[in-house]
This record gives structure tokens, sequence and C-alpha cells, in this order.
């Protein structure tokens, strides 16, 4: 019997891998029978999407520090309108990005007290966090090689140098103790990551419950 939902927060910089991570942790989720709900940040929302006309220039860019609040007014919605109902029905949910992003990518103008402090105003103090964030670490330059391979656009953020100290920051955050954290080594093939996201994830499944379900 599920005891509890199951949170799970992917993050990473671009190009990391995460959205083939997912597909992959999802496909081995069905085949045991049991669904997930995944869902992303930015969300698709009226402030997701003007995140998306800036983070792509068709809108003008807003301040660092605007822009991450930006993000956690998004990530507010996102809590209230998806992911708290589905963790409520005790239902497994996956999200590409999620407060670690804010804390990495806003790090690079910013202290990350301050970061921490912007959540706890908008979201309230003791807001839910990820019941476990998948880190998937990978160097820029590989990281850079394959957006340019998989696509032509390029976003505010996907620059070499920029990326190498979004990882940085990702890295001292996954150090800090703010929340449980598993470091992935992204720069393996795609199938060698997925199974160790899923060796991770057995035992927390069964703790839950979730190994009961079946087609």
């Amino acid at each position: 019997m599920r005891t509890a939902g199951f949170f799970i927060a992917f993050e990473g910089i671009d190009g990391s891998g995460k959205s083939t991570a997912i597909a992959g942790l999802v496909k081995h989720l069905h085949s045991r029978g049991i669904a997930a709900l995944v869902t992303e940040e930015h969300t698709g929302g009226p402030i997701g999407r003007r995140i998306e006309r800036m983070l792509h220039g068709q809108e003008p860019m807003v301040e660092p520090r605007e822009l991450q609040r930006l993000f956690v007014l998004d990530r507010k919605d996102h809590m209230v309108n998806i992911i708290e109902p589905a963790l409520e029905e005790r239902m497994i949910v996956i999200t590409d990005r999620f407060w670690f992003s804010t804390l990495a990518y806003g790090m690079l103008t910013g202290a990350l007290e301050e970061f921490i402090a912007l959540h706890e105003t908008i979201l309230g103090p003791g807001f839910r966090k990820p019941d476990l964030t998948l880190l998937l670490d990978i160097p820029a330059s590989v990281a850079m090689e394959r957006i340019g391979h998989n696509r032509t656009d390029r976003t505010w953020f996907e620059k070499t140098e920029k990326l190498e100290r979004i990882r940085a920051n990702y890295l001292q955050l996954a150090a800090a103790g703010l929340a449980p954290v598993e470091i992935i080594d992204a720069a393996a093939p795609p199938e060698t990551v997925v199974q160790a996201i899923v060796e991770l994830i057995e035992p927390a499944l069964d703790i839950r419950g979730f190994s009961s379900v079946r087609n």
C-alpha cells in the first residue's frame, strides 16, 4: 500500500540530458505498472511563457534578480496547481527543474541565502522540497556540444563559461545539505545514466509502497 507520494526533481545545467533521463525512468516505471506525473519548469503558465520569451530574446530580459523572482512565482503556481494535488493523491511526481535551478543560476549574480529567502517569502517558510533531487553532473564543454548537435537556437544561459559556473554552483548546493541529493555522472552513455537512476530510485519505491502496484 502506498504510504505517500514521491516527489523527484531532476537538476543540471542545460545539455545535461535531463529529458532523456526522465524518459528512461518513466519507461522503467511503466514496465512495473507504476504511473508517474512528469512536469517541468518553467511552466506553460502566464509567468512561465513570459520567462520563455525572455530566454529566447523575444522579450527584453529583466535584471537577474527579477528573473529569478519570476521563476519562483512560476514555481508557486506549479506547486499549487500541479505538484501538490498529485502528491496528495500519492502519485510519483517527476519535475524537470525545481528550486535548485533558481539557486544555482541565481548564484551567478547573488548570494545563496538571498535566493533561499526569496523562496521562503513567496512559497512560505518550510515550503515543500523534493523528496529526492537527482543532479545530472556534466562538464559545460560536453553539454554545449550536445546542445549544438540537438538544436540551432540557444537560450540566454547557454554559454560555456556561464554553464561551468552554474555547474560549480550545483555541486556546492549538493554538498550544502539543503535537501537529499544524489549526483549522477551525466557524461556517461544515456542507458548507463538511466540504470544508475533506477538503482537509486528502487529502494525508495519499495519504502513508499509502490512495489505493490502492477498492471
